[in-house]
């Protein structure tokens, strides 16, 4: 596996175009969108994935235009303020589910029925969910 350069002054991995992996924090995605949107990647991670909870932020503008083929997002905190947080995670890796959304949800939390947004949000998406669940 190849890796690229570490620059010592930040802890993120130099962007090379023929880089196997390339790891980098969301505020050095920010500011070097112009270079990582040339590149198409097979498999896009965006850990600590909370920070794309809002569509409004340059950060998730950001990571929308990274063009790859798979996306995983992994974090420890599901839903922080409102369940549009998670949902927002989810529009970063696919757009196909704003539809999904608008039509089945967006009117429950309209009507402030969020218990019933909350159920059939587990419903859609536990299939795809994964959660680490801890043996104590």
């Amino acid at each position: 596996m190849k890796f690229a350069d570490i620059k010592e002054d930040d802890i993120s991995l130099e962007i090379q175009e023929d880089s196997y992996i390339t790891i980098l924090f969301y505020e050095r995605v920010k500011k070097k969108i112009d270079k990582l949107s040339k590149i198409e990647y097979e498999v896009l991670v965006l850990d600590e994935s909370q920070k794309i909870k809002n569509q409004s932020t340059q950060i998730f503008k950001a990571t929308k235009k990274i063009k790859r083929n798979f996306t995983v997002i992994m974090t420890g905190i599901l839903i922080e303020n409102c369940l549009s947080d998670l949902w927002n995670m989810l529009f970063a890796i696919n757009e196909n589910l704003y539809e999904l959304y608008n039509s089945k949800l967006e009117l429950l939390i309209n009507d402030k029925s969020y218990s019933k947004a909350i159920e059939l949000t587990i419903k859609m998406l536990y299939p795809i969910l994964l959660q680490r669940k801890n043996k104590y």
